[in-house]
């Protein structure tokens, strides 16, 4: 439902303040007109009695009231085919639940899949450590009978220095292999919810 009141206002609207008739004088003054008899009457003299009017612009308050006007409109939409448009609307809601579900259920899994190679990954990244270690040990045993037999003569020096290689190389291995685990395990527990602190091993 609408409505309007107006008015309105105007300098060259104009309103008579006085008037002054003129009186001619009907022996002096000339006719205005002649009018023919009818029916036997004689003809008839018209006068001009024009008189003078002065104007002035009229009130605002009488222009307010002459000019005031009002309305009134009432607009009805009948939304015929809403109906349909909500049902849809309806519709395309609970799709996006169900896709919402199964991106959930498709995230659930991913998740799962990560943990169990992070999982997977730690676990061999500790059997590759404990080899490292087995392996460091077995060099270094070989190590010390390979100075145990440089001492005494029965080994040159190039399969000496080999051996000293091979000790560094396992302790090498071991050290990459430490770490790896480390990274490999700290994976985990992120994954895992559990916290992660930075400490020096």
């Amino acid at each position: 439902m609408q409505g309007s009141i107006g008015s309105g206002y105007s300098g060259a609207a104009q309103v008579m303040k006085s008037y002054t008739p003129y009186v001619p004088d009907v022996t002096t003054t000339q006719p205005a007109a002649f009018i023919p008899g009818i029916n036997g009457q004689p003809e008839q003299l018209v006068w001009n009695f024009a008189g003078t009017a002065e104007y002035e612009t009229k009130p605002f308050n009488d222009q307010f009231n002459d000019n005031f006007n009002k309305s009134i409109s009432l607009n009805l939409n009948v939304p015929i085919f809403n109906g349909w448009s909500t049902r849809t609307n309806i519709s395309r809601s609970k799709i996006n639940v169900e896709n919402s579900k199964y991106n959930l259920e498709l995230s659930k899994l991913e998740l799962r899949k990560t943990i169990q190679q992070a999982y997977a990954d730690a676990k061999a990244a500790l059997n590759n450590y404990e080899a490292s270690i087995t392996g460091v040990n077995a060099a270094r045993e070989s190590f010390r009978y390979a100075e145990q037999k440089f001492s005494v003569g029965s080994m040159n020096s190039v399969d000496y220095n080999n051996s000293k290689k091979d000790l560094e190389k396992a302790e090498s291995d071991q050290i990459r292999a430490k770490y790896e685990f480390i990274f490999k395990s700290t994976v985990l527990d992120f994954y895992m919810g559990n916290p992660i602190t930075l400490t020096r091993k």
